[in-house]
């Protein structure tokens, strides 16, 4: 065997040993998507996609039925929660990758494996996503992720799990660091559920008049008015209401719900807010305690 053929066999051998511990999961809908097998009750997979709280779950040999436990859209991690007895993926690290370093992306289309090689773009810190999720690394490639690929487990050369593959805006790979997936499955395994901060309130983007922009400094073109206020939640309580104008959070000007849903989820539940509002004019400050989201 030459070195090419040589070469060739190592990958496929490394994806035929990763395989047993990834999944295709169905959706309703008829969505396909992959997922991890964190333990022997456990699914780890993407949550962007999954709007449904039964799956079904799909092995080699498999076909089970799985509940969908915990839905963290600020780090794109779903948990999902079936008896299926197979073996977990061996877990890593993120902290050894580099760029330009080859990984495997292994997840399942039905029972089939599924496997895309790529190599890492970029490795870098930690970073915040547009949801308000604190993700432990930046991990980017430059291939596009097939979508059965989403929430597939990407392994390094000794096929040790080091993220989960989700796609980014442009379709693009991105890996969510298993240490990203250990703190929510962490925070799962403890309450049996994910606790999710609260405040009650729905916000719309507004554009500032011409007196406004005056009056709030003419840096800033749009504010979050307060469109709804949830019965008996924080927000009613600290004494938001309709129509007031939400300028920041804890000193952090905000522009955008998106803005105000980042601040929020980077906030522990029971912690204060300071919020900065103008209401009929006139600037106020508001303290509002962090709740914890209802669960239906």
């Amino acid at each position: 065997m030459n070195a090419l053929q040589s070469w060739a066999q190592e990958r496929a051998d490394l994806v035929e040993q990763v395989a047993a511990g990834v999944v295709a999961i169905q959706t309703p809908k008829g969505r396909s998507l992959s997922g991890i097998v964190w333990d022997a009750e456990t699914i780890v997979t993407a949550a962007e996609n999954l709007t449904a709280d039964q799956v079904v779950v799909r092995s080699a040999s498999e076909r089970l039925d799985a509940e969908v436990v915990a839905l963290d859209l600020a780090t794109d991690v779903a948990v999902l929660r079936v008896h299926s007895g197979l073996p977990a993926a061996a877990r890593g690290t993120s902290e050894r990758l580099r760029a330009g370093q080859p990984v495997a992306l292994v997840g399942r289309e039905a029972t089939q494996v599924l496997a895309q090689w790529a190599d890492i773009q970029l490795v870098g810190p930690s970073w915040r996503s547009r949801r308000g999720g604190d993700i432990a690394r930046t991990i980017r490639f430059a291939t596009r992720l097939d979508e059965a690929l989403e929430g597939a487990g990407i392994f390094d050369a000794t096929g040790a799990l080091c993220a989960m593959a989700v796609p980014n805006p442009r379709g693009r790979a991105l890996g969510i660091p298993v240490e990203t997936l250990t703190a929510v499955q962490a925070r799962v395994a403890q309450h049996g559920y994910l606790p999710q901060p609260y405040l009650g309130v729905r916000l719309q983007p507004v554009w500032l008049d011409e007196t406004q922009r005056t009056e709030l400094g003419r840096d800033r073109e749009t504010a979050v008015i307060v469109i709804g206020v949830d019965p008996n939640s924080p927000a009613q309580t600290a004494g938001l209401v309709f129509g007031d104008l939400l300028l920041g959070v804890c000193g952090h000007a905000v522009h955008s719900p998106g803005a105000v849903a980042r601040e929020i989820g980077a906030t522990a539940i029971g912690s204060t807010l300071e919020l900065d509002i103008l209401r009929a004019g006139e600037k106020r400050q508001l303290s509002m305690t962090v709740g914890e989201r209802p669960r239906r």
